[in-house]
């Protein structure tokens, strides 16, 4: 299913979203994957912390790739910070969390590398798996020194609901955005 949403923020697609399914409702744990830096040193996932925490998530955990982003990391909602790439996710994380939320970073891994990590995630039962990233080619390279943040592949809708995500595009403000979500049952 792809849903076409137009002057809409890819983030408030989300919680609209997950609001009406059930599992969203009675859990409490999120992994987020990534943690970029907002400029001036304030993470941006503080704010996504606090709309989780407004439907009783109030237990984060931070799976990050590169250990500049995790240095300074804290937040009223966040338990426990873990140094490592989502592309070995079996190695660091078991069947303990509700949702699996990765905002902006399938477009940091290859289309092969991402297709690959879909049967790490199909190991995780009764979660929810949340991810975002930009419609279509948006050249990115390193930034601020992490080489972890070039774009690897240009996402289609089309090729993510293959993967059994239920997809919604977003363009807001000139920008054009895809948001996934696949619930994996018991």
């Amino acid at each position: 299913m792809i849903t076409n949403l137009e002057n809409v923020n890819s983030w408030e697609v989300v919680f609209d979203i997950l609001s009406k399914i059930k599992k969203f409702k009675n859990g409490k744990s999120v992994l987020q994957v990534g943690a970029k830096m907002k400029h001036g040193g304030i993470h941006e996932w503080q704010k996504m912390f606090e709309k989780f925490a407004k439907y009783g998530y109030v237990n984060f955990d931070v799976l990050e790739i590169w250990e500049h982003n995790l240095n300074g990391l804290k937040g009223k909602y966040l338990n426990k910070k873990i140094l490592g790439d989502v592309r070995n996710i079996a190695k660091f994380v078991d069947n303990e969390y509700d949702i699996i939320f990765w905002w902006h970073g399938p477009e940091h891994t290859t289309k092969e590398e991402f297709t690959i990590l879909q049967d790490s995630f199909e190991k995780f039962k009764d979660i929810i798996i949340v991810i975002g990233c930009p419609w279509g080619k948006y050249l990115q390279g390193e930034v601020g020194g992490n080489l972890y943040e070039k774009h690897l592949y240009h996402w289609q809708p089309k090729e993510l609901e293959e993967l059994g995500y239920d997809i919604y595009t977003t363009n807001y403000k000139n920008r054009k955005d895809i948001v996934g979500i696949k619930y994996i049952g018991e």
